[in-house]
C-alpha cells in the first residue's frame, strides 16, 4: 500500500506542478482511476524519479525527488484576502511539502478514507490560478535578457522597435519626430521621384528616428525590427478594392530615397478597440527618416487611335499612321501633380466642355484631369463624354462644326480609385482638317460672305435660299481630294469658304455655320450617298423652316466648271422632304441619303423632325421666336428625384412650342413636357429648343445623392501667436453636397480655441490639434496648431499730439508701438470728424474743411489708444 500511496502522491504533485507552471485551472482526478492496476504499474516502472523536481527557473541545483523533508508543513487554508493579493505585491506563497506518513509502516494497510485524505491534501497543491506567484508567468511582452525594445505613440501611430542582444547597447534612448521635409525638400516629392510614372503618394506619414547613447547619435550594429501601426486616417486611405498600396521608403540625410521591403498586415485586429488596423513591419540597418506612404497606383490604358466615324468610308488612313499618332500619347505625365493641382474636372460634363474648347481652338493635344464622385472606367467616361463634346448648342462653331473638325482621334487614360472617387487623366489627340490659323481665316471669311451677300436679310426662306445659291454657284467640287485620300484640307470648311473648292463635308459645314450665324437652325447629317455602297460616305444638311426641317444637299447641286462639263448650279436637292422623288422615283432618304445610325434614332427624329413633303413655298403666318426663357438656369436635384422645368418662347406673341433634350441621359432624362428625372451623380445640361426657329435655352443641372464624400483643409499645420487668430480653410467635396457644415473641436482649449467658423485663437504657448469633421458622413481632418508666445503691445504713441493744417494739405502721422518688436503690429485709425480731416488705414491725413478733429489710433492687440488733435484753417 505504501507504493500505492506514493504513486498517488507522485501523480498529484506532477499535476500540481504542471498546472502551476501553465497557469491553468486545477484538475480533478478520480481515486478509482488512480487505483487502476495499469496506472500503478506505469508509476512503478517510471525510472525518472526527478519527475518531482520542478524548477522555478532560478535555482542553481534542483532538489532530487527522493530527498524527503524532515518536517511536513501543512498548507494553510487560502483566505479570500490571500487570493486577492495583487500580483505586483511581494508575497511568499505557502510551500506544499509532500512526505510519507512516518507513523505508517511499510506493510500497514491504508484505508480508502485515508487514501482520499492524502489525495485531497495533494490536490491542495494545484494552483487555482489566483495565487500571487502566478505573476511570474510571462504575458509574451517580457524583454529577453540583453534585447532592446521601444514603443511610442505619435499622432495615432504606434511605433515599436526591437533588436536582439548586442545590436543596440543598454541605456539607449530613442527620439522620434514626425516630419514633412528632409532639408528643404518635401518627403512626398522625394518619394514621388522614385515611384513609377503611374504611381503617386496619396497620403503619408514620415518619422525621423534617432538612436542616442550618452548624448551621441549612433547607428545599430545590425538589423532593428520596426513595426508601425497606422492611424485611422492613413489606414482608411488604404481601402480594399481600390488602387492603393502601402509602401515604406528610407530617406537619408542627403535626400537619397530608396524603397524598403516591408510586410503589410491589413485588417489586423485592433487589440485596443473593436475595429481593425493596418500594421507595417520592416527591418532597418540605419536610421534617419522613414516614410510610410499610401501610394495611389494608376492603371493606364493602351493608347489607341481611329478615324473619326463621320469620315468612315471617306478618308483612308493606314494603321501605321494611326499607330504613330497613338504613340505620341502619355496620359501619365500629370499623375505626379494630379492630386495637388487645382482645376480637376468634377463631372463628365465639365470634361467634355474642356475638350470642346480645345477642338474649337484646334489644339492638337488636350489633357483632361478629373476627380469624379463614384467609380468610372475609360468606357463609362468616354461613352457619355464624346456626344457632349459635339452637343448641338446652336453656337455656329460648336456642335456639328466641332464633330467634323478632325479626321483622326487618339485617346489614352490613367485611372485610379480611392475613397470612392475616380481620379485620373484622359489625353486626347486630334488631326484636324485645317489648323488654328486657317480657322481664324475661315471665321473672318464667313463673316465677310454674310455681310457682302446680305445673307442675314429677308425672311428665313430668303436667308436659306440666298445662302444655298451662294454656295452652289461659288464653290466647285474638289475631285482631286476624292482621288487623293491623304489630302485632308479638302474636307474642311476652310477649303469651302476660302479656297472655293471642297467636297461634301466642306459644303455642309459652310452651310451649317452660315445658317446658325443668321439665326436659323440646321444640322449636318452623315451617312451613305447610296444604299449598299459602303464606299459612298456622304454629308448633307437639314434646315428648319417653321417648325419642321427640310433636306438640302449643296454638293449635288453645285456648279461644275470642269472642261466638258460646265454645268450650272441647280436646286434639285433644295428643301426636300421625305417623299418619293418623281425624277429618281425614290424618296430622298431611302436609297441615296442613308443616315448613319446615330442620326436615325427616335430621339434625333423627335428633336429634328423632317417634313414628309418638299417645301411648298409657305412658312405660315406667325411671329418667329427670337429667344427662349427657361424657368431655371441652374438646378440641383437628388438621385431619383424629379424636377419640373418650363420654357417660353419670346417674344410672348411668338409661335410657342418647346422640344426638350438632355446632354447626358446617364445623369438625367427629360420628358416632352420638361419633367426631369435624376439618374445618377453627375452634371449635365437640359436644353429647351423652340419648335419654331430652333432657339435654345439651357438649365445647368447637378444630380447628387447629397452625401459629403471628402473634406480638404488648406493646411495641416498652423502656427499662431498667443492672443492672435488664424483661420482654417476647408473645402467639402463635392461642392453640391446638401449638408456642407463642419464641426470644429480643439484637443486643448487652454492652448487654442476654435469657433464654429474655424477661427483659431491662440491662448498660451503649446501644441494642440483641431479636428475638423463633416456633420454629414463624419469625415474628419486634423490640423496641428502650434501656439507661440507673443510679445504683447503695452502701449501706443503717435508722432504728434497736436497738429495744424490748412484746407487741402496732407500729413502722415507716425505710430510707435511698445515694445518695438511686438508680435501684432496691426492698428486701426479713426477721425472724429471725417468731413474736417479724413484718415486712411495708413495714417494719411487730408484736411478737408476748417474745424477741429481728433484722430485716434488703436492697437489690435490690447486695444491701446493714442490721439492727435488736428486743427484745420
Amino acid at each position: 500500500m505504501r507504493k500505492e500511496i506514493w504513486g498517488k502522491s507522485v501523480l498529484a504533485l506532477v499535476l500540481s506542478a504542471a498546472l502551476f507552471a501553465e497557469g491553468v485551472a486545477p484538475l480533478s482526478v478520480k481515486a478509482e482511476e488512480i487505483n487502476s492496476a495499469e496506472f500503478l504499474q506505469a508509476i512503478e516502472e517510471t525510472e525518472d524519479v526527478n519527475l518531482l523536481s520542478v524548477s522555478d527557473g532560478n535555482a542553481e541545483e534542483e532538489v532530487p525527488a527522493e530527498t524527503e523533508s524532515e518536517e511536513t508543513t501543512k498548507e494553510p487554508e487560502k483566505t479570500e484576502a490571500a487570493i486577492d493579493t495583487p500580483a505586483s505585491e511581494e508575497s511568499v506563497p505557502a510551500e506544499n511539502e509532500f512526505a510519507e506518513n512516518p507513523d505508517v509502516s511499510e506493510n500497514e494497510e491504508i484505508s480508502e478514507a485515508e487514501t482520499e485524505e492524502d489525495l485531497n491534501n495533494s490536490a491542495d497543491a494545484v494552483s487555482d490560478g489566483n495565487a500571487a506567484n502566478e505573476a511570474a508567468v510571462s504575458d509574451g511582452n517580457a524583454q529577453a535578457p540583453g534585447a532592446f525594445d521601444f514603443e511610442k505613440e505619435i499622432d495615432g501611430y504606434i511605433i515599436k522597435l526591437h533588436a536582439e542582444e548586442g545590436i543596440v547597447p543598454e541605456g539607449t534612448t530613442v527620439d522620434i519626430t514626425k516630419v514633412k521635409k528632409v532639408g528643404d525638400q518635401k518627403v512626398d516629392d522625394l518619394v514621388n521621384d522614385v515611384l513609377p510614372a503611374e504611381s503617386v503618394v496619396y497620403d503619408s506619414a514620415s518619422f525621423d528616428i534617432t538612436l542616442i547613447k550618452d548624448g551621441q547619435e549612433f547607428e545599430p550594429d545590425g538589423n532593428v525590427s520596426v513595426e508601425i501601426t497606422l492611424n485611422d486616417k492613413l489606414s482608411d486611405a488604404n481601402s480594399e478594392n481600390e488602387s492603393t498600396s502601402v509602401q515604406v521608403f528610407h530617406i537619408e540625410d542627403d535626400a537619397t530615397t530608396t524603397e524598403v521591403p516591408a510586410d503589410v498586415t491589413e485588417n489586423a485586429t485592433d487589440v485596443y478597440g473593436d475595429g481593425e488596423e493596418t500594421v507595417v513591419s520592416y527591418d532597418a540597418e540605419s536610421f534617419s527618416v522613414y516614410d510610410v506612404a499610401v501610394v495611389l497606383n494608376f492603371e493606364t490604358s493602351e493608347a489607341t487611335a481611329e478615324v473619326n466615324p463621320v469620315y468612315e468610308n471617306r478618308i483612308a488612313v493606314s494603321q501605321n499612321e494611326l499607330n504613330t499618332l497613338a504613340s505620341q500619347l502619355d496620359s501619365t505625365v500629370n499623375v505626379k501633380s494630379l492630386l495637388s493641382s487645382g482645376g480637376k474636372c468634377t463631372s463628365i460634363q465639365e470634361m467634355a466642355e474642356v475638350a470642346r474648347e480645345a477642338i474649337k481652338a484646334r489644339q492638337t493635344s488636350v489633357m483632361i484631369n478629373f476627380k469624379l464622385p463614384d467609380l468610372y472606367n475609360e468606357t463609362t467616361i468616354l461613352n457619355p463624354m464624346l456626344p457632349i463634346i459635339w452637343e448641338h448648342t446652336g453656337v455656329p462653331n460648336e456642335g456639328d462644326y466641332v464633330r467634323w473638325a478632325f479626321h483622326q482621334i487618339a485617346r489614352q487614360s490613367s485611372i485610379a480609385y480611392a475613397d470612392n472617387y475616380t481620379y485620373g487623366s484622359i489625353q486626347l489627340m486630334f488631326v484636324y482638317n485645317h489648323d488654328a490659323a486657317q480657322e481664324v481665316l475661315t471665321t473672318q471669311k464667313i463673316d465677310q460672305i454674310i455681310k457682302n451677300n446680305g445673307l442675314n436679310k429677308g425672311t428665313d426662306y430668303q436667308k436659306i435660299y440666298n445662302t444655298y445659291r451662294y454656295i452652289t454657284t461659288h464653290i466647285s467640287y474638289d475631285y482631286e481630294t476624292i482621288s487623293n485620300p491623304n489630302k485632308f484640307i479638302g474636307y474642311s470648311c476652310y477649303s469651302a469658304a476660302c479656297l472655293n473648292n471642297t467636297v461634301c463635308e466642306g459644303y455642309s459645314l459652310l452651310f451649317y455655320r452660315i445658317m446658325l450665324s443668321v439665326g436659323i437652325d440646321s444640322r449636318l447629317v452623315a451617312g451613305l450617298a447610296e444604299e449598299g455602297d459602303q464606299n459612298s460616305g456622304h454629308g448633307w444638311n437639314i434646315v428648319q423652316l417653321g417648325n419642321i426641317y427640310y433636306y438640302v444637299d449643296g454638293t449635288w447641286d453645285a456648279y461644275d466648271p470642269r472642261p466638258g462639263h460646265n454645268t450650272p448650279a441647280k436646286t434639285d436637292n433644295f428643301l426636300k422632304g421625305s417623299r418619293v422623288d418623281y425624277n429618281k422615283k425614290v424618296a430622298f432618304d431611302s436609297i441615296y441619303h442613308i443616315r448613319y445610325p446615330e442620326y436615325a434614332t427616335a430621339d434625333f427624329y423627335r428633336v429634328y423632325p423632317v417634313s414628309s413633303t418638299d417645301y411648298n413655298g409657305s412658312e405660315g403666318s406667325f411671329v418667329k421666336p427670337t429667344s427662349v426663357a427657361i424657368s431655371q438656369a441652374n438646378a440641383i436635384i437628388a438621385v431619383g428625384s424629379p424636377l419640373q422645368l418650363s420654357a417660353t418662347c419670346l417674344p410672348a406673341n411668338s409661335k410657342q412650342g418647346i422640344r426638350w433634350n438632355s446632354s447626358d441621359t446617364t445623369v438625367a432624362t427629360v420628358s416632352d413636357t420638361g419633367l426631369v428625372m435624376g439618374i445618377r451623380n453627375g452634371e449635365c445640361e437640359i436644353f429647351a429648343t423652340s419648335a419654331y426657329g430652333g432657339k435654345k435655352a439651357r438649365c445647368r443641372l447637378i444630380v447628387t445623392d447629397g452625401r459629403v464624400k471628402g473634406l480638404d483643409v488648406s493646411a495641416t499645420k498652423i502656427t499662431v501667436y498667443a492672443g492672435s487668430k488664424a483661420s482654417i480653410g476647408t473645402a467639402v467635396f463635392p461642392e453640391w453636397a446638401f449638408n456642407k457644415s463642419i464641426k470644429f473641436k480643439s484637443s486643448n482649449k487652454k492652448i487654442a480655441t476654435v469657433n464654429k467658423y474655424g477661427i483659431i485663437t491662440g491662448k498660451k504657448p503649446g501644441k494642440c490639434f483641431i479636428t475638423c469633421k463633416t456633420r454629414d458622413g463624419g469625415i474628419s481632418r486634423k490640423v496641428t496648431v502650434i501656439v507661440k508666445k507673443a510679445k504683447r503691445v503695452r502701449s501706443v504713441k503717435l508722432t504728434k499730439k497736436k497738429l495744424k493744417l490748412t484746407v487741402g494739405s496732407t500729413y502722415t502721422l507716425g505710430v510707435k508701438l511698445n515694445p518695438k518688436k511686438a508680435t501684432n503690429k496691426n492698428v486701426t485709425w479713426k477721425s472724429s470728424k471725417p468731413s474736417v480731416v479724413s484718415v486712411d488705414a495708413y495714417g494719411n491725413l487730408v484736411a478737408l474743411s476748417p474745424g477741429k478733429a481728433k484722430i485716434t489710433v488703436k492697437s489690435e492687440d490690447g486695444n491701446h489708444k493714442a490721439t492727435c488733435i488736428v486743427k484745420v484753417r
